[in-house]
C-alpha cells in the first residue's frame, strides 16, 4: 500500500510538471512574472523568454527568482529590481539554494 502511495505522489507531481510547461518559456510560468513589474527587471533577464501575466503585479516568485540569479546581492541593479530589498535579502538562503 505504501509502495503505491509514492508512485502515485511522484506521478501526480510529474503530471503537474508536464502540464505547466510552456514550449516558449518552460516552467517561468510558475515564478508568475506581473507586466508592472517588467521594466524593473534584472538586466540578465530581459533577452529571456520569460512568461509575464499581463495586467498583474505578479507573485513574490518573481523577486526571489532574481535573487536567486544574484543572491550575494553583488549587483547594484538587484537592489533596483526588487519590492522590499531588505525583506527578500533576509530569505536569500532559500533563493540562493534554488
Amino acid at each position: 500500500m505504501r509502495r503505491y502511495t509514492y508512485w502515485t505522489a511522484l506521478g501526480l507531481f510529474l503530471g503537474l510538471g508536464v502540464f505547466n510547461f510552456r514550449h516558449e518559456t518552460g516552467f517561468t510560468s510558475l515564478i508568475r512574472f506581473g507586466s508592472s513589474w517588467q521594466d524593473r527587471r534584472l538586466g540578465a533577464l530581459h533577452g529571456l523568454p520569460v512568461a509575464t501575466a499581463a495586467n498583474s503585479n505578479g507573485y513574490d516568485g518573481q523577486f526571489y527568482a532574481q535573487l536567486a540569479v544574484d543572491p550575494l546581492l553583488l549587483n547594484a541593479e538587484t537592489a533596483h529590481v526588487l519590492d522590499a530589498p531588505a525583506y527578500r535579502a533576509r530569505r536569500a538562503l532559500t533563493a540562493a539554494t534554488a
